[in-house]
């Protein structure tokens, strides 16, 4: 088995150089190319850049962050306003607004291509708005599911 090996290994040594030509190979360098800070500062957008990111940052750790806390918004609903129902019931509120929240990100990604980020962003917040302000005033079941769970899965597809 040895003598396979080593013959193997010296016949890829013939085949493909030594390894001292292999590192001369890999030591050149190509043409030398000067970096200058005006090529970092052309990708700082600046103050619009940063205000951006910020804006995307609230708008998402505003709606990630109530559709994350349903298990609160849960047990609040079992304790006071649908306590007669199941809490698997009550659950399946947040189970659809996750799940038209993420259905629709097909057809309201064609609709931003399309149309652009800031008639989709209006029209998320108002819808998200809006299904919190009826999810307020409540009181049946059904109630629930269109304010909370279909509104402001629509309005945070949106966002």
């Amino acid at each position: 088995m040895t003598a396979i090996t080593l013959a193997a290994s010296v016949r890829n040594v013939r085949d493909y150089g030594s390894i001292s030509q292999d590192r001369q190979v890999s030591q050149s360098k190509g043409p030398a190319r000067e970096d200058k800070a005006e090529d970092y500062h052309k990708l700082d957008g600046g103050l619009a850049a940063c205000l951006t990111v910020f804006g995307a940052f609230l708008a998402l750790f505003c709606s990630f962050g109530q559709m994350n806390a349903f298990g609160t918004f849960q047990s609040w609903y079992t304790m006071h306003q649908l306590r007669d129902l199941q809490p698997s019931t009550i659950a399946w509120i947040g189970s659809v607004q996750l799940w038209v929240f993420f259905f629709s990100g097909g057809f309201i990604g064609r609709m931003f291509d399309v149309y652009g980020p800031r008639i989709l962003m209006a029209l998320g917040t108002a819808l998200y708005v809006s299904s919190i302000l009826l999810t307020s005033v409540a009181r049946t079941y059904l109630e629930y599911i269109l304010a909370q769970g279909i509104m402001s899965g629509l309005g945070i597809g949106m966002l």
